[in-house]
This record gives structure tokens, sequence and C-alpha cells, in this order.
């Protein structure tokens, strides 16, 4: 199929999204739910004492992800349409664009929330292809949690 810009013009394209990318972009960490470590599983509890009788033994590891992507918050974080996505932001909603890599770490399992500096945001959808002359990012709708 014939194209109104050459390979070169796209690569160009492509290499200023990646620039405007890299110049917004903000640290996004995408929390997973922990990890439970078990470091003594032969441990014998003292029944009729109660439930302290046996002693922990297990530990919950954090599990998470740091990536980067760019955030929209919306106009005055009221209810506004959103570019080409033709979507509506109400009060306290984002959108995030990530790469691959964070996506697959977002969709990978259960995802709790995601933190963008001081704030907690939770999902409320799911992944969204943005190609870009073949280059692909990825959007998020997510929501302020308390």
């Amino acid at each position: 199929m014939p194209s109104l810009l050459t390979t070169s013009d796209k690569n160009a394209f492509i290499e200023n999204y990646i620039d405007f990318f890299d110049t917004f972009k903000e640290r996004i960490v995408v929390w997973k739910n922990p990890k439970k470590v078990f470091s003594n599983v032969n441990l014998s509890a003292i029944f009729g004492y109660g439930d302290n009788s046996n002693t922990a033994n297990f530990t919950y590891i954090p599990v998470s992800g740091v990536y980067s992507g760019v955030v929209n918050y919306g106009n005055d974080q009221m209810e506004s349409t959103i570019g080409e996505a033709n979507e509506k932001l109400s009060a306290g909603e984002i959108f995030i664009e990530v790469s691959g890599d964070a996506k697959d770490f977002i969709n990978d399992g259960t995802t709790p929330f995601i933190q963008i500096g001081n704030e907690k945001f939770t999902l409320i959808s799911e992944d969204r292809d943005r190609n870009f002359l073949g280059y692909k990012f990825y959007s998020y709708k997510l929501k302020r949690s308390n």
C-alpha cells in the first residue's frame, strides 16, 4: 500500500515521539501482591494455648517494578474528553502511557495499585494499544485511591 511518508520520515517521527516520551516521562511504581516466604515448615504447635503458641514462620516480600511512563492528568481533573482516545476523565482519573515491558508486568497477575509520585492509583481499564507508525506504547486508565 502506498504511503505519504518515506521510511526515513517515519523513522524521524518515531525518534521524535521517543524523545517526547523521554522528555515527559514520570517514574511509575507498579505494586503486586507480596510473596509469602516460609522460613521453617516443620514447627510443631503447642495445642491448647491459642494461636500465639506457634511462632510465625513466614515473611512477606514486597513485589514491585519501577518503570517510566507519560501521565495525562486531564484539565482541572474535572470531567473532560482526552484527545484521540475519545474517552472522558472524571476527577481523580488519569491515563498513563507505558512501553511493552511495563505492560507485561502490569498484566502479569494482580496489580493492587500503581504509585506515581506520592499518589496511589488503581487500574480501571485494560491496556489499549497505542500504535505510532509501528512503534507501540500502551495506555491504561487509572483512578486515585485512598
